[in-house]
């Protein structure tokens, strides 16, 4: 049985997480501009 190093692991797992935290951060940011032109700024 092949062991997948523990670099692999943990770098899987970050990039999931991160992968997760900027489709967030994209979802806010459009509120974000939807919000600032709502109120007379943004383009």
């Amino acid at each position: 049985m092949i062991r997948e190093s523990p670099l692999r692991v943990k770098m899987e797992g970050l990039t999931k997480e991160l992968k997760e935290q900027m489709d967030e951060a994209s979802k806010l940011d459009e509120l974000i501009w939807k919000d600032l032109g709502e109120i007379g700024y943004g383009s």
